[in-house]
């Protein structure tokens, strides 16, 4: 049971400052970073720096990935299995300014994240606990904000003028967002985007 915990709370670390640093990861086992050469000022909309990043043309970059640089290709959609997506720094449409999706590739962990800085790929020695996520069933962050506008923007108008963060996981997507004075903890069907629990009256 300590094994398991400490496993999981370093998994939990390593996401944390993935999604604030770029991946500088803990230092026992040190996972391997890899930077596939795309920078902000490579010649491409989706990696200049700008303010955010869609969900979708992200995930088509990742998709696009060679996972095996032995192979030099994408693998099949199907052997890549995700575990987790999250955006940090929620926008009215949906985007966010990093996205970081951990995924599987033939029993190996990897964390691909977005933002300014370009794509990290970071290797994991260890499992990574979850339901498989599966993008091409679910509604995208985009659909999801529209369809929950009024329920997301009830109390705080702007979502990008507060922290916040979108995380998909299992069945659901979590968004947090707030202030310490005022927090938003929502939850929503994944697949169908409806509104499952809120702290909201």
């Amino acid at each position: 049971m300590k094994s398991r915990a400490f496993i999981i709370f370093s998994l939990m670390g390593v996401l944390a400052l993935c999604m604030c640093m770029g991946c500088s990861v803990l230092n026992s086992p040190e996972p391997a970073q890899i930077n596939n050469g795309i920078s902000p000022d490579k010649n491409t909309s989706l990696f200049n720096p700008q303010k955010s990043y869609s969900f979708d043309d992200v995930l088509l970059s990742v998709y696009s990935i060679p996972l095996d640089p032995a192979m030099g290709e994408p693998p099949l959609h199907e052997n890549v299995h995700f575990i987790t997506i999250s955006g940090e720094n929620l926008e009215t449409n949906g985007n966010a300014s990093t996205w970081t999706f951990v995924l599987k590739y033939k029993n190996n962990t990897k964390f691909i994240t977005y933002n300014k800085y370009g794509q990290i790929i970071t290797e994991w020695a260890h499992d990574y606990p979850g339901e498989e996520v599966f993008p091409d069933q679910i509604i995208a962050p985009r659909d999801l904000f529209q369809k929950n506008h009024d329920i997301i923007y009830k109390n705080i108008p702007d979502i990008s003028n507060a922290s916040s963060r979108l995380v998909l996981t299992g069945g659901n997507y979590s968004l947090t967002y707030g202030n310490q004075d005022h927090p938003v903890f929502l939850t929503f069907d994944a697949k169908t985007g409806a509104l499952t629990s809120s702290n909201e009256q």
